[in-house]
């Protein structure tokens, strides 16, 4: 199964002139035809970051912008039961080469992959949601949660 990352500014074009109905209904588009060719989505720590600085703090021109990426990136990555977000880079290397793991980074990750459920899902047909913990698969890159 192939696996794809999209870029803040990936996010960003989704959401650029288009209200949250009409996002859900593209990504909802792709994504079938992501799973089609079986290919998985997770979301980057860092595209999360990205985006989250300019919806936290003062408001800014990007601020609806980057709420409506966020929700893109939560149709794309996650649903009701759970997300995927892509370890960041330091704790794959230290895992590859040294079998070392940092569970608080790990779970570091999977906070940042529960505020994305929580805002994509907030006024989405997707708020039927289940429990709000997260769940980490250990000594893989990938960390999966539930929103």
């Amino acid at each position: 199964m192939e696996i794809v990352i999209f870029d803040t500014n990936a996010y960003r074009n989704i959401a650029t002139d288009k209200d949250i109905n009409d996002i859900e209904k593209d990504v909802i588009h792709f994504k079938a035809m992501e799973q089609k060719n079986q290919i998985t989505s997770l979301m980057h720590p860092i595209v999360i970051k990205e985006l989250l600085y300019h919806v936290a703090g003062e408001k800014n021109n990007l601020h609806y912008l980057c709420i409506k990426a966020l929700k893109a990136m939560f149709f794309h990555c996650g649903d009701n039961v759970r997300f995927g977000v892509l370890a960041d880079f330091d704790l794959q290397i230290s895992n590859y080469f040294f079998k070392a793991l940092d569970p608080e980074r790990e779970r570091i990750d999977n906070q940042l992959g529960e505020i994305v459920s929580a805002l994509g899902s907030k006024g989405s047909i997707h708020n039927q949601r289940t429990a709000p913990a997260a769940q980490t698969q250990q000594a893989t890159p990938m960390a999966v949660g539930q929103p």
